[in-house]
């Protein structure tokens, strides 16, 4: 016999059921016709549950990872040619995780995922024995012994210039050990660079982040290998990139 309860939003059901972590994502993939409820799709949130269903994701880039930065990470590893199978990394501005994620499905032996804030990394990435989760972290003033050297940093930083992190950066990074960042141009040229919804439009300002990214990078003996504009926009409409540096083994000056 079905159990009878009072409708619901299929969104909310999603979340309730824990086959989603968020309203949003479950919004995303209800309009992206990836959920199914009894084998038939479903295309609107507000569609009414009222008793227990055969729900079903279809997988997707949504699902794919436990969020959407993890593209953008995705599509860095592959244009620079860069594996990590067997690596050690450390993941700057983790967040929810998605780099950390997408280096451990790319194979990584463990990554250090290093955050200001608190509760929120993925609870399937705190389960990981590969995941070594450093939040409360204020990632500008990590020394050197902090954590073991590792092969990889990754980084992904907002409301802050990310060059203020190089120091950091260096400290944790083996010599010849590579270093990929997105660069967020809105959080790097200051507000009088964005018009009134928050977007950069000048070409001009985009170019003058990203060589004054490299100039930075270069006190600290970080080399630029690539740089190429991110597939994805940010999500508050921006332009992103992404920047890939090898740590040079020459000694940096203290």
């Amino acid at each position: 016999m079905d159990i009878i309860f009072p409708p619901e939003r299929l969104d909310v059901y999603l979340v309730r059921r824990s086959k989603v972590s968020s309203r949003e994502l479950a919004r995303k993939l209800i309009l992206s016709e990836c959920v199914l409820i009894d084998g038939k799709i479903i295309t609107k949130p507000s569609h009414k549950i009222e008793k227990e269903v055969e729900i079903e994701i279809k997988e997707n880039e949504l699902t794919k990872y436990v969020s959407r930065g993890a593209l953008k990470l995705e599509c860095a590893l592959d244009t620079f040619n860069i594996d990590v199978k067997g690596l050690v990394a450390a993941d700057f501005g983790a967040s929810t995780g998605g780099f950390t994620d997408l280096l451990l499905q790319r194979g990584a032996k463990k990554v250090y995922a290093i955050e200001n804030g608190n509760n929120q990394l993925h609870e399937k990435l705190r389960c990981d024995k590969r995941v070594v989760s450093l939040e409360n972290t204020n990632a500008r003033y990590i020394e050197k012994g902090f954590i073991p050297p590792v092969d990889i940093v990754v980084m992904d930083v907002s409301f802050i210039s990310q060059t203020k992190l190089y120091y950091s950066t260096r400290n944790v990074l083996k010599k010849g050990g590579s270093f990929v960042s997105l660069i967020k141009p809105q959080f790097e040229a200051g507000k009088s660079a964005l018009n009134k919804r928050g977007i950069i439009k000048d070409p001009e300002i985009y170019k003058k982040v990203i060589e004054n990214v490299e100039k930075e990078a270069s006190l600290f003996n970080f080399k630029k290998i690539n740089c190429v504009e991110s597939s994805i926009l940010g999500g508050d409409g921006n332009k992103e990139f992404l920047i890939h540096f090898i740590y040079d083994e020459e000694e940096v000056s203290e």
